[in-house]
């Protein structure tokens, strides 16, 4: 993310509009409001007002002054004492443990201080650190701690709605007057499925006992003995600041209930008598220097027991500080303990082999070897292009059913069809042209252009595809946008309709608007994907550079080219990809191994690059070399290309089959065809072309055996358009081939 990006993701604090950045980028400004926004040192001071006339009046507050920002910089993170390093610790720990990393590429720490919480994120994480004191934000830029920064106040922020993956806050609530209102903007702009992670002053504490007496006048009364007998300070002195106003955990639930969270989950952090008595009493500061190995042994068996109980009932309600994270957007995640029981009851026996006969008898066939029908290219094109047509019919919307569960489905919640799946539809468009053409079938052209037009219709506002299946609360997709741009673009073709480009357009502009500067995409990935293991967007990379050459953009080519060249970065010398899984980039999937493959593949046809070519055929050169007997191939393999596991990833065979294909009709080379017709011999073997079932015949599985773990028990539209793709090339080649032949016998008999 770029500084330009980052500033679109800002708005006004005051009237939530949208800002302009002034030519020579001293201030952003509100239109609305004739306010003007200062950026000091890089940054942005967004407090809700006009901030140019009255900056000199604002920051009057306790750590606005620079003292004693001074003092918070050096004392934080424990200033090498043993308490005050046990305490920084145990506070990173108390937070940093509900980090979800799927939700990590763009994080918020809201009262950040001098960001010692963003040195605790992965480094492909972008982090925003936001705090009302801004010498304490010159210090976190000092320190080098996140990518951006803003001045402002948790009562009125000024970021649009739903940004930010994670979003958390530590000891900062507590100093603020309309509490409720900053977790309602907390909320806000946390993003749908994303988390909300506050770490909080404890009211159920004794040490607010302590806290309220030297807050009051009362504290006089208790400082007197000690004054006389003791002659030092007081454990009773001075509170120091004029408000502190601590939370409890059943006074914020009902707040972020309100702000549409769920799920809602927490510990108790720190004891409190640390400070109240070992710390007031000197007993730290003596320990310290007189046993500091005790000292350090009694910290370290407290944070011990801290982290194996403070999630307890009801530790988590009482110790000195409370943590809590909730997901926005996720009532599923609201279920006591008896719903829990019986969800699982019922989990247990919808997923039991009585209540999923079909499927288990499925798995029993192919293990006999039972009814298999092997015949030629066009008998297994026809019967998994009437599966993709029965998985349009089966949608209410023209778009295509993800697949079809012959057992139930845990995930999706269901068994038999699934709903649409937009990414997968996008790139089965070109697919439906292609048999159209070569069955002769105008219906399967029609069909396409359905596709086209609901892709249209689910396209989301800032031009990207939504993840997942269609769902009535989108969340953006990298992966899923490049792969519908290649079906407008086909559909464009094919029709000459402008309204094709001009969507594809929106979702390159989408694109290259949360791409890095490196060229891979960190932030911008489908919530169900990591985020920072996407090597195989280079499928979308291809995407972009197509979407350029047709739209005339030599921006979007670029950054197509840009990231093909991040990801054959990520190329090792024997041909394997890291950072390239949905799940184990330890392991990854042949399937996403193959989307690299083929993006690179792509971008070498399309920019006239043999060195990519190279590239690729590296890597499909390590894979034709590991194919099985039977024609198949391991599901997973790890770095040195051993296969990890013995089932196979059907959806990663068939489109290494037409990988081979396409090397073979670049170099001639026949071990690349006849590997590809050994794939291809494979798969028609797990296709069941004579099943009673619409949603099981024809179509390509997920995993062979059936109960593997990719697609377990499921028939998938993207596993079968990618083995059309490769019976209709393969035809195509051999055709050729036949042509080529004939030609040189009439030469040769001539």
């Amino acid at each position: 993310m770029n500084k330009n990006d980052f500033y679109q993701m800002l708005c006004c604090p005051k009237c939530k509009g949208e800002l302009a950045l002034r030519h020579d980028e001293t201030a952003l400004s509100c239109a609305k409001c004739l306010f003007v926004f200062p950026i000091v040192e890089g940054i942005p001071v967004l407090l809700p007002c006009n901030v140019e006339t009255e900056m000199k009046h604002l920051f009057t507050r306790y750590w606005d002054s620079e003292d004693k920002a001074q003092l918070y910089d050096a004392n934080v993170e424990g200033a090498d004492t043993i308490f005050g390093v046990y305490n920084h610790e145990s506070e990173i720990y108390g937070l940093t443990y509900y980090f979800d990393k799927d939700k990590l590429d763009l994080l918020l720490d809201a009262g950040c201080g001098n960001g010692r919480f963003l040195e605790t994120l992965p480094a492909d994480t972008v982090s925003v650190g936001i705090d009302a004191s801004l010498n304490l934000l010159k210090a976190a830029r000092r320190r080098k701690r996140g990518h951006f920064h803003v001045c402002c106040e948790l009562e009125h922020l000024p970021f649009k709605d739903n940004l930010f993956g994670t979003v958390i806050s530590c000891r900062v609530i507590q100093h603020l007057k309309k509490q409720e209102q900053a977790i309602s903007e907390l909320c806000r702009i946390t993003r749908d499925h994303g988390d909300l992670i506050l770490e909080l002053y404890n009211t159920w504490n004794l040490k607010t006992i302590w806290k309220e007496i030297r807050m009051s006048k009362i504290r006089s009364v208790f400082n007197a003995p000690f004054k006389l007998f003791f002659r030092s300070l007081s454990p009773f002195s001075e509170w120091g600041i004029d408000y502190d106003n601590y939370n409890h955990w059943f006074e914020v639930k009902p707040w972020l209930k309100n702000g549409q969270m769920h799920g809602l989950r927490g510990r108790g952090v720190g004891f409190g008598f640390h400070k109240y008595l070992l710390d007031a009493f000197f007993i730290n500061g003596i320990g310290g220097r007189r046993a500091p190995g005790l000292l350090r042994g009694y910290y370290s068996a407290a944070f011990s027991f801290e982290k194996l109980f403070g999630a307890t009932i009801p530790l988590r309600y009482i110790m000195e500080k409370v943590v809590m994270k909730a997901t926005k957007n996720a009532p599923e995640q609201d279920r006591g303990v008896i719903q829990k029981i019986s969800d699982r009851l019922t989990e247990t026996v919808r997923t039991s082999s009585l209540a999923n006969r079909e499927a288990f008898e499925e798995l029993a066939r192919e293990e006999a070897k039972r009814d298999l029908l092997v015949r030629d290219n066009i008998f297994h094109l026809k019967e998994a292009v009437e599966w993709l047509k029965r998985a349009q019919d089966a949608t209410p919307d023209k778009g295509v059913s993800r697949g079809y569960s012959v057992a139930w489905n845990n995930y999706l919640g269901n068994k038999g069809w699934q709903a649409s799946y937009p990414e997968t539809t996008g790139y089965i468009i070109p697919t439906m042209f292609d048999c159209s053409a070569f069955l002769k079938d105008n219906d399967l052209r029609r069909r396409a252009i359905e596709m086209a037009d609901w892709e249209i219709s689910v396209q989301m506002g800032n031009g990207a595809v939504m993840g997942g299946i269609v769902n009535p609360n989108p969340s953006p997709a990298v992966f899923n946008t490049g792969q519908v741009i290649l079906g407008w673009l086909r559909t464009y073709d094919e029709t000459k309709q402008v309204k094709y480009l001009e969507a594809c357009e929106r979702a390159a502009n989408y694109l290259i608007g949360v791409q890095d500067e490196d060229g891979g995409w960190r932030k911008g990935n489908s919530r169900f994907a990591n985020s920072s293991t996407t090597t195989y967007n280079a499928r979308v990379g291809w995407a972009l550079i197509l979407a350029g050459q047709r739209l005339g953009n030599q921006q979007f080519v670029k950054a197509g080219d840009r990231n093909i060249r991040f990801s054959i970065e990520k190329q090792e010398p024997n041909g394997w990809f890291r950072e390239n899984c949905l799940t184990n980039p330890q392991t990854p999937l042949l399937h996403t191994i193959c989307y690299v493959v083929e993006g690179i593949l792509g971008a070498a046809e399309a920019l006239k690059k043999d060195e990519y070519f190279a590239k690729a055929k590296l890597t499909a050169d390590a894979l034709a070399s590991r194919i099985r007997p039977n024609g198949s191939f391991p599901g997973r393999f790890d770095e040195a290309w051993n296969g990890t596991v013995e089932w196979s990833c059907l959806t990663g065979n068939a489109q290494l089959a037409g990988i081979l294909l396409k090397i073979f009709s670049v170099t001639g080379n026949p071990f690349y065809q006849t590997s590809a017709q050994r794939i291809l011999s494979f798969l028609k073997t797990t296709q069941h072309c004579s099943s009673a079932n619409p949603g099981l015949r024809g179509g390509i599985k997920g995993a062979y055996p059936f109960d593997g773990e990719y697609g377990k028990f499921e028939v998938l539209n993207w596993a079968t358009k990618f083995y059309v793709d490769a019976l209709l090339l393969d035809d195509k080649l051999a055709k050729r081939s036949n042509a080529s032949g004939v030609k040189e016998l009439k030469a040769a008999i001539g």
